[in-house]
């Protein structure tokens, strides 16, 4: 028995504000951010969020699709509490872009796996069930996220497999987050409609599925209760299903609308939008596929693991690539950045552009080089780098200066403090001399490199009175 597998997924694009008004996509609480247009209130009008539209031809391109000519809006009626005008702005007869090609690599062998369509639209509002969808008593809603913009990538039915689509949908993800079209934190970013039939039978579809996991496990239930129907010889119905998260079972929805049910028809109060102009210059403005930028980092003697991180990491790519202009190890600068520096950026809730400047890192990392500072202590120097905005130097000057003492000082103390292991160095005892190290190493707080501590120490016992 052979599965025929397609997604309808619909990701989040990363706009300040909402797609046919000003109203922000950032909401903190319930209903705190709506107005007449994302409300459907009589004789609103609908403006096109260009942005928008931008990012949703990046993802075409990125996925290799044939941006149209021109497009258009069409209204999808139906009724809904989510849907407070009673039809959703979405794109029907010409999407933004059709007949694209993504071929990552799923279960171990690259694939090719066909995009049907791309296209933008509103998404409605959220609701919010008093238990379950099947059969809470009362549902609330919250319009603050009626109007934000997504974008929807249509594949054809090319996977073969449940756990061929959940990487599919980890791969995509990864790409959209590298591409920067969307923001891979936010809550429901990415969200999945998933149909599946087995031997050319029914197609049923399973809806609004969020994570890639879930959607792993709602085919492979969806599966086995086909492949029970196909058993018992009986038919299975052409239906929209739910996945219950709890008993791992989907469950009937309502049965599946044709399209016409929809009744589509254009939208009035939006143009046509001509796409040639807007593809050419998001064309060329486009960074380099993640498989490229991968490779050029490798080819650096990166270590793929770290390579990884620094190219799928929002931000960081370009960071590094400014950070290697004036620092000449790009292993150990990948090291830092995909370690420390990925740690302390999420401590402090910060993205790369908010991190501290590149040619800070790059006096960090000299620093350690030089042996100005060892590597443990630089660990806590860029936790002071984050929280308050300072370069290394900067937070070193200020540990100096709250403790009073130069590294001289800090030598001479420990040899002062330390009569008995002085005398036994003198007398050739060579683990004498280790015992002042770490007693320098503990009186620094590790401020002082090992190194530069031994050599500090042997210069002032030779040159003190024997």
């Amino acid at each position: 028995m052979k599965a025929m597998i397609g997604l309808e997924t619909h990701v989040q694009l990363r706009t300040a504000t909402k797609l046919f008004c000003g109203c922000t996509t950032v909401s903190r609480e319930p209903n705190d951010n709506v107005c007449p247009i994302c409300m459907g209130y009589p004789g609103s009008k609908p403006a096109l969020n260009r942005k928008a539209v931008e990012l949703g031809t990046q993802i075409a391109l990125a996925l290799n699709c044939r941006v149209a000519p021109e497009m258009w809006f069409s209204r999808k009626s139906y009724f809904y509490p989510d849907l407070p005008k009673g039809f959703q702005i979405t794109q029907y007869e010409v999407p933004l872009a059709s007949g694209g090609l993504a071929e990552p690599v799923l279960c171990g062998k690259k694939a090719g796996i066909r995009i049907r369509r791309v296209h933008v639209e509103e998404d409605p509002a959220k609701l919010e069930h008093e238990g379950d969808i099947m059969t809470a008593a009362r549902s609330l809603v919250d319009y603050s996220r009626s109007g934000i913009p997504l974008c929807e990538i249509v594949t054809e039915p090319d996977f073969e497999s449940p756990a061929q689509a959940r990487e599919y949908l980890e791969w995509l993800l990864s790409l959209l987050a590298y591409l920067e079209v969307i923001d891979p934190r936010a809550e429901g970013v990415m969200r999945s409609d998933a149909n599946i039939s087995l031997d050319g039978g029914e197609r049923v579809e399973i809806k609004n599925i969020t994570g890639t996991l879930m959607v792993e496990q709602a085919l492979k239930s969806e599966l086995n209760r086909q492949i029970g129907f196909a058993n018992l010889g009986k038919k299975v119905a052409r239906e929209t299903r739910l996945f219950d998260g709890a008993t791992g079972r989907t469950v009937t929805l309502r049965k599946k609308e044709e399209e016409e049910d929809y009744g589509y028809i254009f939208e009035p109060d939006l143009p046509i939008v001509g796409m040639d102009a807007i593809a050419e210059g998001v064309g060329k403005a486009m960074r380099e596929m993640p498989e490229v930028a991968l490779a050029r980092v490798e080819r650096l003697g990166v270590p793929r693991g770290l390579a990884h991180a620094v190219v799928y990491t929002p931000g960081m790519l370009a960071y590094f690539d400014e950070c290697s202009g004036g620092y000449g190890k790009p292993d150990e600068l990948a090291r830092w950045l995909a370690n420390d520096f990925l740690k302390c950026m999420h401590w402090n809730g910060l993205e790369v552009r908010d991190s501290p400047k590149p040619e800070l890192i790059v006096e960090l990392l000299g620093m350690i080089d030089s042996g100005e500072i060892n590597e443990r202590a630089a660990k806590d120097v860029i936790k002071e780098m984050f929280a308050k905005g300072k370069g290394a130097r900067e937070v070193m000057g200020a540990r100096a200066a709250g403790k009073g003492e130069s590294e001289g000082e800090v030598i001479s103390g420990v040899i002062r403090d330390n009569g008995k292991a002085v005398s036994d160095f003198k007398a050739g005892n060579a683990r004498a001399l280790q015992f002042l190290i770490g007693e320098v190493m503990k009186k620094s707080k590790a401020r002082i490199d090992p190194k530069r501590a031994r050599e500090m120490l042997v210069k002032q016992l030779n040159a003190g009175p024997g």
